[in-house]
This record gives structure tokens, C-alpha cells and sequence, in this order.
């Protein structure tokens, strides 16, 4: 059944939305399940190996099993992996989706969020919910981009997404690009609530755009956690460098 409505939502997804490159905007056919041009896949290829055990980062030595941020302090979550690292053409496409409102790029972002999930992961969750931005925020970005690719996701997995009722942002923030790691810690602190009737006992998947250090999914993750969520995963579009 799952695969019947995974194939009835690409071909939906194909018929509406244009096929191109991510990444170059070079134009592709309808039927490739990539948003990749062959030349930028294997430019940009996913992350799979020599990865920090809990966070997914590529680490500067293969033999080291965590990432530096993640040796100096636990985290909330049990696992997280990412698509890319975060820069170049990544990083351009990410800074386009966001704030030049290139909204396509959403389902191009799922499309590869989907293809990664499907050939590199084994998580079974009960539902995926996409870090929530504060009203404040949401008003002056005009859409929520992790909200737009979790959708698709959700939909190709026949997985129920949670909304703004399950996990929501009741402090707003300040950017997290401006601040040290220590602030960016301070900065999530009680920034999120959840709801202790849809979260608890489940297994819950967390997307996002952009994993640094972690403190975004960190403060989600724990406040799912104290209302009963039963394990917690992440995935992001793209990551930093471990050390």
C-alpha cells in the first residue's frame, strides 16, 4: 500500500511542479526520482561514510567515532544524519529557498530528503514534524521551508505530520548564524513546547535545513522527550564539518 501512494504522489508531484537541477537549475526528466543533474550528484554526493556516530557530521579522522561537538556534551536525540555538507552550491541553494522565497525548491529539497531516508536509513518513526519558526518569523519570511519539504516527505511515506498543535516555538530567537556555540545554546533554552497528547509514546523524526552544533534540534528533541516521546531522531538538508 505504501508503495502504491508513494508512486501516485510522484507522479502527482511531477505533473505540477518543474523538474530541474537543485543545484545548477539544469533541466531534468520527469521520471528521474532525483533532483540532481548527473555532473552535481557526483559533485555533491550524499553523506554516508566516516560520519560522527550521533550527529552525521564527516569527520576529519576516520577513526574517531564523534565529531568534537559532540564529545563535549550529550545530546537529546538519539541519531542524526544530513543529505550534504553545508556549502557551496548547497549553501547557495539553501540561502535562495529560504530568503529569496524560491519555494520549488522544496520539493526538490524532499526529493532528496526521500531518496536519502530510503537508501541510507533504517529509522521507523511514528511521525515527522519540521522545526517550527515563531510567529514573528513566519510573518516576515512568509512560509516555514522545513514545514513545505516535511509535507512531501510526510506524504511519500504515508507517515502522519505533526503541526504547530504538536510542537510549536513560544519565544522568538534570535539567528542562530550570529551567535558562538554557547549562545546558540542559550539562545533555543525554553525557546519550544510540545504537546504531551500526540508526542507521547512515539517515535518522532525532526526535520530541518541546516544542522551546525546541534542546539535547535537539542532543545526540540528535550522538550518532546519530557512530554513522553519515546525516542527522537533528526535530519537535516545539510550539516557542518565535524573536527
Amino acid at each position: 500500500m505504501k508503495g502504491l501512494v508513494l508512486d501516485l504522489w510522484k507522479h502527482l508531484l511531477a505533473l505540477v511542479y518543474p523538474n530541474f537541477c537543485l543545484l545548477c537549475e539544469e533541466t531534468l526528466d520527469y521520471s528521474n526520482d532525483k533532483a540532481l543533474c548527473p555532473h552535481c550528484e557526483s559533485a555533491h554526493p550524499h553523506l554516508r561514510e566516516d560520519l560522527c556516530e550521533l550527529c552525521g557530521k564527516p569527520l576529519a579522522d576516520p577513526f574517531d567515532s564523534r565529531c568534537f561537538d559532540c564529545g563535549k556534551r550529550p545530546h537529546f536525540y538519539e541519531e542524526g544524519r544530513s543529505i550534504w555538507v553545508y556549502e557551496g552550491l548547497v549553501k547557495q541553494s539553501i540561502y535562495d529557498y529560504k530568503y529569496k522565497k524560491r519555494k520549488e525548491y522544496g520539493l526538490l529539497f524532499a526529493k532528496e530528503l526521500i531518496r536519502y531516508y530510503n537508501e541510507t536509513i533504517r529509522w521507523e518513526v511514528d511521525m515527522v514534524l519540521p522545526i517550527p519558526l515563531h510567529k514573528h518569523r513566519l510573518r516576515e519570511r512568509g512560509f516555514n521551508q522545513t514545514e513545505l519539504m516535511v509535507k512531501h516527505f510526510a506524504k511519500s511515506f504515508d507517515l502522519q505530520m505533526g503541526g504547530k498543535k504538536v510542537l510549536w516555538r513560544n519565544k522568538p530567537t534570535e539567528p542562530q548564524k550570529t551567535l558562538s556555540d554557547k549562545g546558540r545554546w542559550d539562545n533555543m533554552q525554553d525557546a519550544f513546547f510540545a504537546s504531551k497528547a500526540h508526542v507521547e509514546g512515539k517515535t518522532i523524526l525532526l526535520i530541518d535545513d541546516i544542522y551546525t552544533t546541534g542546539s535547535t534540534m537539542d532543545a526540540c528533541a528535550k522538550v518532546l522527550k519530557i512530554q513522553g516521546a519515546k525516542a527522537v531522531y533528526c535530519l537535516s538538508i545539510a550539516i557542518g564539518r565535524g573536527m
